[in-house]
C-alpha cells in the first residue's frame, strides 16, 4: 500500500513537472515579437565591401500589432463618439475640410484646440522687406475669406515664417 502511495506521488509530481514544462516550452515558441523590435538586423558580413553609411542601410522591422484586443461593440461605440465630434466640427466650420490651403507662397491650416488659422509664410522673416510680407500675408488672407466666405477678420490667426 504504501508503495502505491509512493509511486502515485511520484506520477503526480512528474505530471505536474511535466504540464508545467510543457506550457513554458509553449511559451517560448509562440512568444509574440515586442511591438516595434527589429526581426531582422543588417550585420558587417552582409553589408559586405560597399560599407555603406549606416544612414543609406534599410532596416527591416517587424510589423506592428495593436496592444490591446477592443471587442467590436467597444469600437463601434468608440467611432461613433468620433463620428459625433467631426459632425460637430463640420457644422461649425463647414469650410474645414477644404483644409489645408496650400500654395507656392503659403500654407494654410485651422488649429482646432486654438479655434484659429495658422499660415506658414514661404519667406523670410529677417530677410524680407515690409512690403514682400504685406502682400503675401494679404493673399494668404484672402484665401481665407475665400474659403470661409467670410471677412478673415472673424478668426483669429498667426503667422510663421518658413524661410531662414
Amino acid at each position: 500500500m504504501k508503495r502505491y502511495l509512493k509511486n502515485k506521488k511520484i506520477q503526480s509530481v512528474a505530471v505536474i513537472l511535466f504540464i508545467l514544462l510543457s506550457v513554458y516550452v509553449f511559451s517560448i515558441i509562440h512568444k509574440k515579437p515586442e511591438v516595434g523590435s527589429p526581426e531582422y538586423k543588417v550585420t558587417e558580413e552582409e553589408r559586405g565591401s560597399d560599407k555603406k553609411p549606416d544612414s543609406e542601410v534599410p532596416i527591416v522591422t517587424s510589423p506592428t500589432t495593436p496592444a490591446t484586443e477592443t471587442k467590436p461593440v467597444d469600437r463601434i461605440a468608440d467611432d461613433f463618439e468620433i463620428a459625433k465630434d467631426r459632425e460637430k466640427i463640420y457644422r461649425e466650420y463647414p469650410w474645414y475640410l477644404k483644409l489645408p490651403v496650400k500654395t507656392d507662397e503659403y500654407f494654410i491650416s485651422w488649429i482646432l484646440e486654438e479655434k484659429s488659422f495658422r499660415i506658414y509664410l514661404a519667406i523670410s522673416e529677417s530677410n524680407s522687406t515690409k512690403e514682400q510680407k504685406d502682400a503675401l500675408l494679404n493673399r494668404a488672407l484672402e484665401a481665407i475669406q475665400e474659403l470661409t466666405g467670410s471677412s478673415y477678420k472673424r478668426y483669429p490667426y498667426y503667422v510663421i515664417y518658413t524661410r531662414e
